[in-house]
């Protein structure tokens, strides 16, 4: 299924942004290691990062490895997902520091004939060792397409919530969909949907991030809604499930938005959502945007420009994280003759 090669490299940041130390190879096996994923393990201080790898090429598997805080490898990597999983796109994974485990959750088409692609997780041990076989997050009626899923843990419930782009309702086009899981891997109650009445055009590429102080998620996401341009929508959802108030649109911009990714900013009590952002295409190319958004949805004063005037290329594929008072957003970049990452870091305190 894959035939290209490429290793999976990365590099070290300081809070200030100045970069750490040399480039740091996670993984560099003979065909792709694609699609990375990571998050950091609080109470044993290193970080797990999760990837589509292609060693064999047929089969695509998720493959993860722990990193020390100084980046070097703790141990070697390691199969995620189980022997009948079918791998397409990249994973996604959460820690939870109550248990000292991580949720691992991917789209798998190991059922497509029946199913379509469905959403499938796996629980590890902070050892990296899995815990009990993977299983089916997404419910029964998901018998499409189920692609594209994100994970959050929240403290408050010891629960996880999984979002995913759902084709369940055809006439609908593509909708959003989450369901909770238990810590122990159950799944909660069914799932249900967060795109709202309105959005019939199709959605997909959810994030989300979890507010520990209200309790409750941002999912954003690409929306079509508004004749078939994306734009960058949300939704708010409690810990325990279900929607607070309805749908609210994050991008302002008059052309195409899409690729959200989001994260909280505990000393503002704001989240900071960015995406790909199309409206400079004549002279700029795509370009990476921002916009702040109050705990309550509210969005906060404009989007804004993240790239620089000299990122005249293609920016696309954007991440963002939260340190104390500052965001670091990072995205891949086209500049002159080859891609590379760029990152800039982003005020996260409170404003005056």
């Amino acid at each position: 299924m894959y035939s290209i090669t490429g290793d999976l490299n990365g590099r070290r940041v300081k809070a200030d942004g100045a970069l750490l130390g040399t480039r740091l190879t996670i993984a560099a096996g003979p065909t792709a290691e694609l699609m990375p994923q990571v998050t950091y393990n609080s109470r044993a201080d290193h970080y797990l990062v999760v990837w589509i790898d292609a060693r064999t090429p047929s089969k695509p598997a998720v493959y993860g490895r722990r990193l020390r805080p100084n980046g070097l490898p703790l141990g070697t990597d390691f199969p995620i997902s189980g022997p009948d999983a079918v791998i397409t796109e990249p994973p996604a994974v959460a820690f939870n520091p109550a248990a000292n485990q991580y949720l691992v959750v991917w789209a798998d088409r190991r059922d497509d004939p029946t199913r379509g692609s469905d959403i499938y997780g796996r629980r590890l041990r902070a050892n990296g060792t899995t815990i009990g076989d993977d299983f089916l997050i997404s419910g029964p009626g998901a018998d499409d397409d189920e692609e594209g899923p994100a994970v959050a843990y929240s403290a408050a419930t010891n629960q996880y919530l999984v979002v995913w782009g759902d084709g369940r309702d055809y006439d609908r086009g593509d909708d959003i969909y989450g369901r909770r899981v238990k810590a122990n891997g159950v799944p909660a109650r069914s799932d249900f949907r967060l795109s709202g009445a309105t959005a019939t055009e199709g959605e997909g590429l959810p994030a989300l991030a979890y507010n520990s102080a209200a309790e409750e998620y941002l999912v954003v996401w690409t929306d079509r809604r508004n004749g078939g341009l994306r734009d960058i929508y949300g939704q708010r959802v409690p810990a325990t499930g279900r929607k607070i108030g309805g749908n609210f649109r994050i991008s302002r911009g008059p052309d195409q938005e899409s690729s959200a990714a989001v994260a909280y900013s505990t000393s503002a009590d704001q989240y900071l959502v960015v995406w790909a952002d199309g409206r400079n295409l004549p002279t700029r190319s795509g370009d990476i945007f921002g916009r702040r958004v109050a705990a309550d949805g509210t969005p906060l004063d404009k989007d804004f420009r993240l790239c620089g005037p000299a990122a005249t290329g293609n920016d696309r594929g954007p991440a963002v994280a939260y340190g104390p008072g500052e965001y670091l957003v990072v995205w891949s970049s086209f500049r002159e003759t080859d891609w590379a990452i760029y990152g800039i870091r982003v005020d996260g305190r409170p404003s005056a």
